[in-house]
């Protein structure tokens, strides 16, 4: 499907806004650090790749997308050095693609991303992550046919899904100095599609996926 003007000025005034974000959080980490660094409070950033897919009631089996996570981090201490709370700010791509009945569709949905997180391990080791997260959809980009069992198919956009997302996360990394190296799984528990795209979705959509990431603290 071709976007439409409209789509692409969305996509470009959303990205202008991802930017901001990224800009206004990294000098924020740079400015509060050193007053932080004081209460044992760490900033960092985290990047890796996500592998999603969309728990749906037709088709059984979509495929994985692949898509990148960005994020702002911060490590609050509650005990010791062996607990945490670890909040994030950030961005992340999901989304899937499937055959239906012969036609082929693919979705990718741009997310800003708020994992709030309890920390559990010991420095220079590992640490195990589980929480929860918060969603909100800033843009969709969606490859469909035209036709669907001989009906003419609206095309799908941003106001098909809902804007917000939530769901539970856990996850494992090594921590190696300053660095952590991690994987996490997100599972949704919110449907995000709404009513006009049952024929597609069926009455269920939900994000699943795997994050794999590189985390840097200052």
């Amino acid at each position: 499907m071709k976007a439409t003007g409209k789509t692409t000025n969305q996509f470009k005034s959303n990205m202008k806004t991802i930017k901001t974000l990224f800009t206004f959080c990294l000098f924020s980490l740079f400015f509060t650090t050193n007053q932080t660094k004081a209460q044992g409070i760490d900033f960092g950033v985290k990047g890796g790749v996500g592998f999603y897919n969309l728990m749906m009631d037709q088709p059984e089996n979509p495929e994985i997308s692949p898509g990148i996570n960005l994020a702002g981090v911060m490590r609050v201490p509650l005990y010791q050095d062996l607990f945490y709370f670890q909040p994030e700010l950030g961005y992340a791509r999901k989304g899937t693609s499937f055959s239906l009945e012969g036609q082929n569709f693919a979705f990718d949905l741009d997310y800003i991303e708020m994992p709030l997180l309890i920390s559990i391990g010991k420095p220079n080791m590992s640490f195990v992550e589980v929480g929860g997260y918060v969603n909100y959809l800033i843009n969709t980009n969606v490859s469909q046919p035209t036709t669907l069992n001989g009906d003419d198919l609206n095309s799908i956009s941003t106001s098909d899904f809902k804007g917000l997302d939530y769901g539970i996360a856990f996850g494992l990394n090594f921590n190696f100095s300053n660095y952590f190296i991690g994987a996490r799984y997100n599972y949704g528990l919110e449907d995000i599609s709404r009513s006009s795209v049952n024929n597609v979705f069926g009455q269920r959509a939900r994000n699943r996926g795997l994050q794999v990431y590189l985390m840097y603290m200052f």
